[in-house]
C-alpha cells in the first residue's frame, strides 16, 4: 500500500510539472521604462538630460532669465528700464520673488535655495543704476528692499540659515 502512495505522489509530481510555469525576467526597452515619471530614477534621468542655453545680451536688450526647480515657485516682475538683465534661480518649494523696479540700467541676480523664501524689491522712483546680487540659502527667509540710493546701487546680500527677515529702506 505504501508503494502505491509513493507511486501516486511521484506520478502526480511529474504530471503537475507540465502545468507549472515560472516567471522569468524579460528584457525591455529602456526608453519606454523611463518615459514616465513613476520612479525616482526616471525623474532624475529627465532632470539630468535637461540643458540650459544662454543667450548673449547686448547693452540695448532687456532680458529676464528664470530657472525654477520645485513646486509653487513664483516670480512677479514689473520693471521699467532702458537696459536690464535679470536672472532668477529658485531651487526649492514655495519661493517668491517680486521685482518692481524703475531704473535706467538694471542688473539683478536672485538665487533662492530652500523652501518658503521671499524677496521683495520695490523701487518706485527712477534711479540711474541698480546692480544687485541676492543669495538666500535656507528656509523661511524674507528680504524686503524699498527704494534706491547710492548705497544700494551695487548691493550684495547673502542670507544663510533659517527663519530670518531683513528690511532695507533706501531713501
Amino acid at each position: 500500500m505504501k508503494t502505491i502512495y509513493k507511486f501516486l505522489i511521484v506520478v502526480s509530481i511529474l504530471m503537475s510539472g507540465n502545468f507549472i510555469t515560472a516567471q522569468t525576467f524579460e528584457a525591455t526597452d529602456d526608453a519606454t521604462d523611463i518615459s514616465g515619471f513613476e520612479t525616482q530614477s526616471s525623474q532624475e534621468n529627465f532632470l539630468l538630460n535637461q540643458s540650459a542655453t544662454t543667450a548673449s545680451v547686448t547693452s540695448s536688450d532687456n532680458a529676464i532669465f528664470i530657472a525654477q526647480i520645485g513646486d509653487s515657485n513664483n516670480l512677479i516682475s514689473n520693471t521699467t528700464s532702458t537696459e536690464s538683465n535679470i536672472t532668477v534661480i529658485q531651487n526649492g518649494d514655495e519661493n517668491l520673488t517680486v521685482l518692481d523696479i524703475n531704473s535706467t540700467t538694471l542688473k539683478e541676480t536672485v538665487i533662492q535655495n530652500g523652501d518658503n523664501n521671499t524677496f521683495l524689491d520695490y523701487s518706485p522712483f527712477r534711479s540711474n543704476l541698480r546692480n544687485a546680487t541676492i543669495n538666500q540659502t535656507g528656509n523661511n527667509q524674507n528680504l524686503t528692499m524699498f527704494g534706491s540710493n547710492s548705497l544700494s546701487e551695487k548691493i550684495k546680500i547673502s542670507m544663510q540659515g533659517q527663519d530670518q527677515s531683513i528690511i532695507i529702506r533706501n531713501f
